[in-house]
């Protein structure tokens, strides 16, 4: 029979803007840059995303803006109290810190709640990638079995018409969506924990 004939070296896909090893190696001010440009559509979807506004304090207050400007955003996080966020946190080694991280990333974004342009929803699903979406860009933030969320790989995606890579991964976003639910101010003030502050006697 036949053999086959050996295959050529892969290609980079046309969409891939930059691979970064680690989400700790993706530079700081991409974050914003993206965030920044966004006229259409913004979605966050992650467990936590907490080192995002940690390491850049202005990020919910332009969230914010983007919404008064007529952006379209959708905030996606793990509900701290699912059985999907504590195998999470088993998983990477964190255990009890993975939902608390939750809960404070919470916090920082509970403003955000209610806030017309704005849907909040929390799912309780397993994340295979956590998916920061800006209009026809993407940051893809890989899981990896055992290993904390900066250590991941990034991977830096652009729309290109006819390619399939950047689709993929906004069907997916799309599919958590349907699945996600919507919270307000109060209820993200009751699942980060801080009703118990707000509700403490002076």
């Amino acid at each position: 029979p036949e053999l086959e004939r050996p295959r050529g070296p892969a290609t980079t896909p046309p969409e891939v803007v930059a691979y970064y090893s680690h989400r700790s190696e993706v530079p700081r001010a991409l974050w914003m840059d993206v965030l920044e440009a966004a006229e259409c559509e913004i979605g966050l979807l992650a467990y936590a995303s907490l080192f995002l506004p940690e390491e850049n304090p202005d990020a919910i207050a332009l969230l914010r803006r983007k919404a008064e400007q007529g952006v379209r955003v959708r905030l996606v996080l793990g509900d701290p109290d699912s059985p999907e966020a504590a195998l999470r946190g088993e998983e990477e080694r964190l255990f009890d810190a993975l939902p608390a991280r939750i809960r404070m990333a919470l916090a920082y974004y509970r403003p955000l709640a209610g806030v017309p342009g704005i849907a909040f929803h929390l799912h309780r699903t397993a994340l295979y990638n956590s998916i920061f979406r800006y209009d026809e860009e993407m940051l893809i933030n890989t899981h990896v079995y055992g290993e904390y969320g900066y250590m991941a790989p990034i991977l830096h995606l652009r729309r290109v018409e006819g390619a399939d890579l950047f689709e993929m991964y906004a069907r997916s976003f799309e599919r958590i969506w349907e699945a996600s639910y919507p919270i307000g101010p109060e209820e993200a003030a009751r699942k980060s924990g801080l009703h118990h502050a707000l509700a403490a006697p002076a």
